[in-house]
């Protein structure tokens, strides 16, 4: 059973969490009003109040999960046979941007890119001619042929290639001579 007792500001807004279950949640979800770190204040299951111990002894951070009709939830551990008490100490602590690698720029790039703005520039002077500059080869990627046109041919040339008799007639087919006879 869990409920939240409001404080007059919302700060002191407080977590009571009540098990009657002699079982220990390790992982148990529980809805919070506040995103935040959530401590835990108070829990009866302490050693020096007769308890076995089961404690949260780090802050719990909430979560963007939606539970108990709450928008944020944190996860944490239920002591057997008692009560705990959680209170907000705080905000999340902000993401650190992660640190932006300095490259040195490669002379090819720089080559790669003074050919991209060249390309347009050379097909505007001559739209009449199909034929490209190899810098301009070299900035546009080549469009892929369809792998089924050319397929056939081939395929075509591998069956010649494997049965000889099946591209010609039948009447004018060559024999090889056997070893040790004489060609006739």
């Amino acid at each position: 059973m869990s409920f939240l007792r409001h404080g007059d500001e919302p700060d002191d807004d407080l977590l009571v969490v009540i098990n009657f279950d002699p079982a220990t949640y390790e992982e148990f979800r529980i809805g919070v009003p506040r995103e935040g770190v959530w401590k835990e204040v108070f829990n009866s299951d302490a050693e020096e109040f007769g308890g076995s111990g089961v404690l949260n002894t780090v802050a719990a951070k909430s979560e963007k999960v939606a539970w108990n009709g709450c928008d944020n939830s944190i996860v944490v551990r239920i002591a057997p046979i008692g009560g705990q008490v959680f209170k907000r100490t705080g905000d999340l602590p902000k993401p650190k941007a992660a640190p932006k690698r300095a490259t040195a720029k490669k002379p090819a790039a720089s080559k790669a890119a003074a050919a991209k703005k060249a390309a347009p520039a050379a097909k505007k002077a001559a739209p009449a001619t199909k034929k490209t500059s190899p810098a301009a080869r070299k900035a546009t990627p080549a469009a892929k042929k369809p792998a089924t046109a050319t397929k056939p041919a081939a395929t075509a040339k591998k069956a010649a290639a494997a049965k000889p008799s099946a591209a010609k007639p039948a009447g004018t087919r060559k024999v090889a001579p056997k070893k040790g006879q004489a060609a006739k």
